[in-house]
């Protein structure tokens, strides 16, 4: 009887061992490139809602520095254009500054519980949004360009846009 009473033991053990071992991991709410100010507040606002349900994680903005669209307007042709052009260096991080202004500022999100990751170079420019709950580790940046790959327009970065500093002001 003992025989057969401990190997089932054993087993309810390891199983209970690697359940109470495993920590939940960060998940990623969104990602995007080049977007207006109002889709920019709504995906915002999203990430915002994400943390509402997870009270006590922390969220995470890795923004990869590449290329971006750069629109006009042709007054002759009464057309809108569309360019793809070089970064300047640290446009994407005033782009996820942004981000971090409009929760901080205007949504009054906790700092503490907001994170900005570097994530490096991509052959377009990118953000990603993730939370991560209290004992996840961080989520990690995928680049895939090194800095010698990316050509830099002169110029210093445009200044952080704050999207419903605008709208308010309307």
């Amino acid at each position: 009887m003992k025989s057969k009473v401990l190997p089932i033991i054993y087993c309810q053990f390891v199983f209970a061992l690697s359940v109470f071992s495993q920590t939940e991991s960060a998940k990623q709410i969104d990602a995007f490139g080049e977007l207006n100010c109002e889709d920019i507040l709504s995906r915002s606002d999203n990430l915002l809602n994400e943390l509402n349900k997870n009270p006590t994680s922390t969220a995470y903005i890795i923004f990869y520095e590449g290329k971006h669209f750069k629109y006009s307007h042709n007054k002759k042709t009464q057309k809108s254009e569309s360019n793809l052009v070089n970064p300047r260096r640290g446009e994407a991080r005033n782009k996820a500054e942004a981000i971090r202004l409009y929760l901080t500022k205007w949504r009054k999100f906790s700092k503490e519980r907001l994170i900005l990751i570097d994530g490096g170079y991509r052959a377009n420019y990118g953000v990603e949004l993730w939370i991560a709950p209290l004992d996840a580790q961080q989520p990690k940046a995928s680049p895939d360009l090194e800095e010698k790959d990316v050509k830099f327009r002169k110029g210093k970065a445009p200044k952080i846009a704050d999207c419903q500093g605008f709208y308010s002001s309307i």
